[in-house]
C-alpha cells in the first residue's frame, strides 16, 4: 500500500497495482465488489498441514482414512520441505553446566527484580511488582506495589 497526495494504492507482491482509492474526508473507502476481483488458487495440503500444526503429509492419508478430521480432503504425500518444519528440527548442543557455586543455605543470597510499569494496572491499582528468588531453592516471593518509590 502507498499513501500519496490523499491517494491510496494498493499493489500486489509482483507490483501490479490492483487498486487506487482517493480519500473521501478521513477515509479511503473503497466498494471491493465494482472495483476488482480477484480469485486465489488454495493449497489445502499446504493449508491443512499449517492448521494442524505442521503434521507430517502422510499422516494426513491416516486420517483421513479414519475419519479423525471433520472435512478432511485427501491430501497426497509431497516431497517438497517445508521451512517452519526443517526449523523445527534443528537441534543444538546442551548449555555447559553452570560452574557457579550454589548457596548452601535458604535466605544465603537473595536475587531482586523490580519490574518495568505494567501498561494496565491491577485492580488495587498496581503497575509494579518486586520479586524475590532465593539462589538456594529458588523459591519465590512476589509483592505489587502502585509506585516504585516509598513516598
Amino acid at each position: 500500500m502507498v499513501f500519496k497526495d490523499k491517494t491510496c494504492k494498493i499493489f500486489d507482491t509482483t507490483s501490479t497495482k490492483l487498486l487506487s482509492v482517493k480519500m473521501k474526508g478521513k477515509s479511503f473507502l473503497a466498494n471491493m465488489q465494482t472495483e476488482f476481483s480477484y480469485s486465489s488458487v488454495a493449497d489445502w495440503g499446504q493449508i491443512w498441514h499449517k492448521r494442524l500444526g505442521h503434521f507430517h503429509y502422510s499422516t494426513f492419508n491416516l486420517m483421513h482414512k479414519n475419519e479423525l478430521v471433520h472435512n478432511l480432503p485427501c491430501v497426497e504425500a509431497r516431497d517438497e520441505i517445508c521451512g517452519i518444519c526443517q526449523l523445527a528440527k534443528y537441534s543444538r548442543k546442551p548449555f555447559p553446566q553452570n560452574k557457579a557455586c550454589k548457596m548452601e543455605m535458604v535466605l544465603q543470597l537473595i536475587h531482586a527484580y523490580v519490574c518495568e510499569p505494567i501498561k494496565i494496572e491491577s485492580l488495587n491499582g498496581n503497575k509494579y511488582y518486586i520479586l524475590f528468588i532465593d539462589d538456594h531453592n529458588r523459591f519465590c516471593w512476589v509483592y505489587f506495589m502502585r509506585k516504585k518509590n516509598m513516598k
